[in-house]
C-alpha cells in the first residue's frame, strides 16, 4: 500500500523472508477505485509487477506445490480471483511481458445469460442507480459512504448485508428487480468491472 499510494519501498522489502500468496481481484484502464477498492489500473498494477520483479522470487503455482522457494528472497505467489475479462485484457499480457507466473481462479460463464457476480453487480447497481429503489418489498435509500455509493435499509442495514441473509432463490429475484430498476445495457457501460472471461478466453 505504501507503494501504491506513495511511490514508497518500505526496508522490509529487503529483509523479509519465506512465502506470501497475493489475490487480486480486477485490473482495470482507468478509475481503479470508481465502484470499489477492489480494483488497480493497468498502470498501478504494471508498477507492483516491477517491483516484485526487482525484490521478490516469484513463483508458480508448480514452485509453490513442490516448495521449489528462495532462501534468499521473499517468495511471492500472485493469483487472482473470479475470472474477470480484464484478468484476460489487462493482466496477462503484462504478466506475459514481463515473464511472471500467476495463478486464476475461474468462474465459469453461464450460457446466453448476462452473468455477472453479485458483488460487483451490487456495486455497480449503487453507482448507477435511482436515489431509492424498492427492492423485496423494501424500500433502500442511496447513500454516499466514503468515496463509494451503498443502498441501506432504515432496519436492515445495507443492501449488501441484507443480500447475504437471501438464499439462491432470493437472490435471483432480488437481480429481476436491479436488472427492472435499471436497463441492463446501463451496466455494459461498465464492462470492465463486470464482464467475466468467456470460454475461448478461459482456454486461451
Amino acid at each position: 500500500m505504501a507503494y501504491t499510494f506513495f511511490g514508497v519501498v518500505p526496508n522490509l522489502v529487503n529483509t523479509q523472508r519465506g512465502l506470501r500468496i497475493l489475490v487480486y481481484h480486477g485490473i482495470c484502464k482507468s478509475q481503479p477505485f470508481k465502484l470499489n477498492s477492489r480494483f488497480l489500473s493497468e498502470q498501478q498494477f504494471e508498477a507492483h509487477l516491477l517491483l516484485f520483479k526487482k525484490h521478490y522470487n516469484l513463483i508458480s503455482f508448480q514452485d509453490f506445490q513442490k516448495r521449489n522457494l528462495s532462501l534468499e528472497k521473499f517468495n511471492v505467489l500472485l493469483t487472482f480471483d473470479d475470472g474477470f475479462k480484464n484478468n484476460f485484457s489487462y493482466a496477462l499480457p503484462l504478466l506475459i511481458k514481463h515473464g511472471i507466473p500467476a495463478l486464476f481462479f475461474i468462474t465459469g460463464p453461464v450460457e446466453n445469460a448476462p452473468y455477472y457476480l453479485f458483488n460487483d453487480l451490487l456495486d455497480v447497481f449503487s453507482y448507477i442507480g435511482p436515489p431509492t429503489v424498492q427492492l423485496s418489498g423494501l424500500e433502500f435509500i442511496k447513500k454516499k459512504q466514503g468515496r463509494h455509493y451503498r443502498y441501506y435499509h432504515s432496519e436492515r442495514g445495507s443492501l449488501a448485508n441484507y443480500c447475504r441473509s437471501l438464499d439462491l432463490s432470493g437472490r435471483v429475484q432480488l437481480t429481476r428487480q436491479i436488472f427492472e430498476s435499471v436497463p441492463l445495457e446501463s451496466f455494459g457501460m461498465y464492462h470492465d468491472y463486470l464482464d467475466l472471461m468467456n470460454e475461448g478466453e478461459i482456454r486461451s
